[in-house]
């Protein structure tokens, strides 16, 4: 080859290169400055910061515009009439049969509320009314509803199914979960429906700022290094060259195009990587570096899918096995335009140049039916059915197959295990974890106990084995069994970096209950609470621990301190009213034992208190009325009868 031609082609590649490296020193990679990602994007580095929307609408406002209307857009955004897709004209309170409550929500002017009640006849005997912050969902299947407290976000148990227009329990909520006002919103949960919120480190659900729903960079990666550049006017031509300050996905490889998709439209039980939390994944990554993903795994039942199982099912597909170096979720889906104005048109050309070859025959169906369905792919090989994880709803299945006849379906199904979705080979304490995160979060039936005890087992010792030793003795309730490891977790700081494990431990010695046990479970929620310093149940057991040691200024201040966060907080309302009674402070202790019940008309040991403060400060008639009300909601409780007759 001519040495001319080779300089052609080499001279601007080299240019490049000393150019990139350049780039790397001047945009904060002084650290590493050799950095390049195995992809070629610049951005991954973890130098490069987020800069939000809003920024970038102002270069890409065609695209920004068309966005806002599509699902990720409208994911998440405070509470308005405009976000509302729900009716609430002349319907009827949603009902909670398996705990009696009723729950209402209307707007109050511009305010969106919820009524939460419980009738004796005609009588309303509770009511307790919240503020509506947040809506999460795009209101293409579902609207929920979210509110914060002093930047604590819960979700409250009401949503709006819209394809069947009706108000009804959240998911989860309809399986008797009692957990009315007090189910929190992780940043797990948040990052799938929000940008990048700024989440309060130390805390489970506490957030100084959310955004508007899902926002450009959760696709391309932080923006900070792209922006640096276009402002010093070092401008790439797109059409011939790849940008390598920000990530097209485009020029991803087919798998990572996969990953970023599936980072939140692969849903299940996640585990994280040791030290790594779920704001670590940047487009250009594989999802297993940050976290990995289990899912129940059934013998003889193909059918069955959760909402968010997009990428799963299409792994499933022949489609995309056939053709995995092309086919992927951005052949039908444009992220930046609306499935609702995309058209049917535009999904089935995706399917006809595979299936309309020469020589082929474009479909085995008849004409008849075919034109039933307007000659639509998607209705016979995407079939729209309700997933097993959220009622009310129905979404297309994305496992793309030819129809099967409803009497060909099986279905009989045994449980096979679970299946690691983002790893060929997890470690054995990974699949441990799994499964003790399923039992946990998903299912309590002991079968995942057994799983996560062998492979435990089958792990090399570690922090992590120990930890999950402790979080499965926890399961079993063998507080013991976690007793017998205090000292080997005494013994590693690493391991008593988790918050949890140390709370389990702290609760392991409060079981036990002697004086020596109680100073032993207070040290290891001092630990707990160094750890996660905003979960308010930690703060309450360390509190509650100094109250059984009758350090009554120590636990009156952390009391106090969970309610300077979150007034509404029944455990501590309860506990600093039973100090108050002890201290014969008879009026405060009273009016904290009432809100208590007021907010959760079914906490019992705030009625017991009360039933005590009545016979001390009060009535026995008082007492003896709030008695009956506790053997009449919590029948054949000896203890309760007692009560009663102490109550004369």
């Amino acid at each position: 080859m001519n040495i001319w031609v080779l300089l052609k082609w080499f001279l601007p590649l080299a240019g490049f290169l000393f150019l990139l490296a350049i780039s790397s020193c001047e945009n904060g990679f002084k650290d590493d400055a050799t950095f390049v990602h195995s992809t070629g994007f610049l951005n991954l580095h973890d130098s490069v910061k987020y800069v939000g929307m809003n920024t970038c609408k102002q270069c890409h406002s065609n695209i920004h515009e068309t966005f806002q209307h599509t699902g990720m857009g409208q994911s998440f955004d405070k509470a308005s009439k405009q976000k509302s897709v729900a009716h609430f004209q002349n319907h009827k309170p949603v009902y909670d049969s398996r705990f009696d409550y009723y729950y209402y929500p209307f707007w109050a002017g511009e305010v969106l509320m919820l009524k939460e009640f419980r009738l004796l006849g005609k009588d309303t005997i509770h009511k307790r009314t919240q503020r509506i912050d947040y809506i999460i969902g795009s209101g293409q299947h579902t609207n929920s509803h979210l509110y914060s407290v002093n930047g604590f976000v819960f979700q409250a148990p009401i949503t709006w199914y819209a394809q069947e227009g009706k108000w009804d329990l959240p998911p989860g909520f309809e399986e008797g979960a009692k957990t009315r006002f007090s189910r929190i919103i992780s940043l797990e949960c948040m990052s799938c429906h929000n940008a990048f919120p700024e989440f309060v480190s130390g805390s489970e659900n506490k957030f100084n700022k959310v955004l508007q729903g899902i926002d450009c960079e959760r696709c391309h990666g932080p923006g900070s290094l792209h922006v640096q550049e276009k402002m010093a006017g070092k401008i790439v031509d797109t059409s011939r060259y790849t940008d390598y300050t920000i990530v097209n996905p485009r020029k991803l490889p087919v798998e990572l195009q996969m990953e970023i998709c599936q980072r939140c439209h692969l849903q299940g039980n996640s585990v994280l990587k040791p030290g790594k939390s779920f704001f670590d994944f940047r487009p250009g990554m594989k999802l297993s570096e940050v976290f990995d993903v289990f899912m129940p795994k059934y013998e003889g039942d193909n059918n069955s899918f959760i909402m968010a199982s997009h990428v799963e099912r299409l792994k499933m597909s022949k489609c995309y096995q056939a053709g995995a170096n092309s086919f992927n979720c951005i052949s039908c889906h444009n992220p930046h335009v609306s499935v609702k104005v995309t058209g049917s048109k535009i999904f089935n050309q995706t399917c006809t140049p595979c299936h309309n070859l020469p020589g082929q025959k474009e479909c085995s169906e008849n004409m008849d039916a075919r034109k039933s369905v307007s000659d639509d792919c998607v209705k016979c090989h995407m079939p729209a059915s309700g997933p097993i994880d959220i009622p009310h709803v129905t979404t297309h299945d994305h496992y793309i197959r030819k129809p099967v006849a409803s009497n060909r379906i099986i279905q009989a199904k045994e449980f096979a295990g679970l299946i690691c979705l983002t790893d060929s080979n997890p470690e054995s304490i990974t699949r441990a974890q799994a499964y003790l995160n399923y039992y946990e979060k998903f299912e309590a039936k002991s079968i995942y106990l057994d799983s996560a005890n062998f492979h435990l087992k089958k792990s090399t010792q570690n922090v992590r084995v120990l930890q999950s030793q402790i979080h499965l003795a926890y399961l079993k309730q063998d507080f013991a069994a976690i007793r017998n490891l205090e000292s080997q977790l005494a013994q590693s700081d690493s391991a008593r970096s988790d918050a949890w494990t140390c709370y389990r431990m702290g609760e392991a010695f409060q079981q036990k209950g002697t004086a020596d046990a109680i100073v032993s479970a207070r040290k290891w929620y001092i630990f707990a609470v160094r750890q996660l310093p905003y979960n308010p149940e930690f703060r309450n057991k360390l509190g509650a621990s100094y109250l059984s040691g009758k350090l009554y200024p120590q636990a009156e201040l952390w009391f106090k301190n969970i309610l300077r966060d979150l007034p509404d907080f029944v455990p501590a309302l309860n506990n600093l009213g039973y100090l108050y009674m002890l201290l014969n402070k008879s009026d405060l202790a009273h009016k904290l034992l009432q809100k208590a019940i007021m907010l959760d008309p079914d906490y019992e040991l705030a009625i017991i208190n009360l039933i005590s403060w009545n016979l001390r400060f009060g009535t026995k008639q008082e007492a003896r009325k709030m008695a009956l009300q506790l053997i009449s909601k919590f029948p054949g409780n000896p203890e309760y009868q007692k009560l009663y007759k102490s109550c004369f």
